[in-house]
């Protein structure tokens, strides 16, 4: 529960966005005024990479070739760190790959 002179957040904080707050306290007692200023530090974490706009379909035609792309994945991740992708989940003998920059091809 807070009590008085207690600062607490109103929304996430974001490093990528915002990595330092320098705060202004203003404390008064009717009559006389003290001020502090106060800095916040926001401490970076490993966030886990995005991956938006999945598709989550694709029709192709049964004489397509390797040279066709499927999808292409724009994953992102918030530290910037590389990415390595990899098919989890695919039927045994599935003729897809998925290169090193998040295409979906044809083997």
């Amino acid at each position: 529960m807070p009590t008085a002179g207690d600062i607490l957040l109103t929304s996430r904080l974001d490093y990528e966005i915002t990595n330092k707050y320098d705060v202004t306290v203003e404390i008064t007692d009717g009559t006389f005024v003290s001020t502090a200023v106060l800095t916040v530090y926001v401490i970076d974490i490993n966030e886990a990479p995005s991956l938006p706009g999945i598709t989550p379909s694709y029709y192709v035609n049964e004489t397509e070739t390797s040279s066709v792309l499927l999808g292409d994945y724009a994953a992102t991740d918030p530290e910037g760190d590389p990415l390595t992708y990899t098919l989890v989940t695919w039927p045994e003998g599935a003729p897809f790959t998925v290169t090193a920059t998040g295409e979906l091809i044809p083997r």
